[in-house]
């Protein structure tokens, strides 16, 4: 019997030649070196939330079905296996959720009693998973009446609730809307993601991130310049780019920030202020002027590098890179340090 290799998550390869390795590969999902998704996406329950904001915020679909058949609980934990989870629901066919949670996948699907008003709190909700009686979530400070699914209207827009009976029933709410139990037109969603970290990060392990599968395609001295762009863009090719840096020989990161390809290597052109939002970080590319990153939400003082003229907020999260004519030259800054010309320091740009 010929028994076919198996993906070793940590070996930087793809051992089951199925075209994706480490932490891409389906079988490395929810180990411990590829649960690394960075901080929360956000607290409390989301109502009215845009697919296309958790799509750009790295969440990708792990369980769906209807409201009206009964749910494989089992399969929904084995398919969402990343370290954190979104729970939603919505009318098929809508564009959003009508509500929304998420949360570290160990505390969402952690079992609770069977109870009326029995829950945990993490993240900014009333968090419960209880095998053949029911699974969801409520507001803080909110009454539940769980029996099975939570019937209270107590904030009732703000709560969801699936039986996870073990005869053919299904249901049973999405926000305010009840009785869904043998609904076709209702839609359970459980979205998750790992892997590639959100927001700017700091002193990341870089041996860490090079178990997760991520891979050099460029790294350089601040001090030197004529890198062209087109063979970083050429090296780098994937589905996701991480930019980095850090003193020469450091074991972690100083500053850390990735996103989808296309996205880190996107033209904003070179106003002064121009950077776009993705995966929690404004970044900004020319082949011309700089190319970099700041915290969501942060303006950018592009003069041709993101230069802090004294009254900068978080200078200690942002990193740019000179370039012009198609080329990375030297300088300019990893987080507040200013390092035109320092051979002591180097830019790093990793993918996978």
């Amino acid at each position: 019997v010929c028994v076919p290799p198996e993906e070793d998550c940590a070996a930087l390869g793809d051992e089951d030649g199925n075209g994706l390795a480490d932490c891409a590969d389906p079988a490395c999902i929810g180990t411990p070196l590829c649960r690394q998704a960075g901080p929360l996406a956000f607290e409390g329950i989301r109502t009215d939330m845009a697919q296309a904001e958790a799509t750009d915020l790295g969440f990708v679909q792990c369980f769906r079905d209807l409201y009206n058949v009964r749910i494989d609980h089992v399969a929904m934990l084995a398919n969402c296996q990343a370290a954190q989870v979104l729970v939603a629901c919505r009318p098929v066919g809508a564009a959003g959720f009508t509500v929304a949670a998420t949360g570290e996948r160990d505390e969402v699907f952690a079992e609770v009693a069977a109870g009326a008003d029995i829950a945990h709190d993490h993240n900014g909700a009333r968090w419960y998973y209880t095998p053949n009686f029911s699974f969801g979530f409520g507001p803080l400070g909110s009454v539940l009446s769980r029996s099975q699914c939570d019937t209270s209207n107590d904030q009732a827009q703000l709560k969801l609730c699936w039986h996870t009976l073990d005869f053919d029933v299904g249901g049973y709410r999405c926000g305010a809307t009840t009785g869904l139990n043998n609904n076709a037109g209702w839609e359970r969603l459980v979205y998750q993601r790992n892997g590639r970290p959100f927001g700017v990060q700091q002193n990341v392990n870089a041996a860490q991130v090079a178990a997760q599968g991520w891979q050099v395609c460029h790294s350089s001295l601040y001090s030197t310049g004529g890198h062209s762009l087109a063979q970083i863009r050429a090296n780098c090719q994937g589905d996701d780019v991480m930019m980095a840096c850090r003193p020469v020989g450091a074991a972690a990161y100083t500053l850390a920030a990735a996103g989808d390809y296309a996205e880190v290597f996107f033209d904003v052109g070179n106003a002064a202020d121009a950077s776009h939002l993705h995966n929690g970080v404004q970044w900004y590319y020319s082949e011309t002027w700089s190319w970099g990153f700041a915290p969501a939400g942060e303006p950018v003082n592009r003069t041709s590098c993101d230069f802090d003229s004294g009254n900068q907020t978080v200078p200690e999260l942002r990193m740019c890179l000179h370039t012009s004519g198609g080329n990375v030259n030297g300088g300019y800054r990893c987080g507040a340090n200013s390092l035109n010309g320092s051979a002591a320091w180097e830019r790093v740009i990793l993918h996978r």
